[in-house]
């Protein structure tokens, strides 16, 4: 009875990846340029509300860069950048 359990479990979430594959394709066939680009176009739009602004955070982490303004927003960058980290 546990394994009917237990398989009824693992079916949805199978299903639900089933389904993401169907929708967007494999993930091989991704174009990552198109990935860079989307975000390089998304991080620009959001730098163009920025201006005038004060800085008054910004930190670099491992997978993002998160720049708090004097207003108390917080803004994420996460990477499809490129370029490598200075050290």
């Amino acid at each position: 009875m546990a394994d009917d359990d237990d398989k009824d479990m693992i079916t949805p979430g199978v299903e639900a990846i089933d389904k993401l594959v169907a929708a967007v394709g494999p993930l091989h066939e991704i174009d990552s340029e198109a990935l860079r680009e989307a975000e390089f176009m998304q991080a620009q739009m959001i730098l163009d509300t920025m201006v005038g602004q004060t800085i008054q955070h910004a930190e670099i982490e491992d997978t993002r860069i998160v720049v708090t303004l004097s207003d108390g927003n917080t803004y994420f960058f996460y990477g499809f950048m490129g370029g490598e980290r200075r050290q």
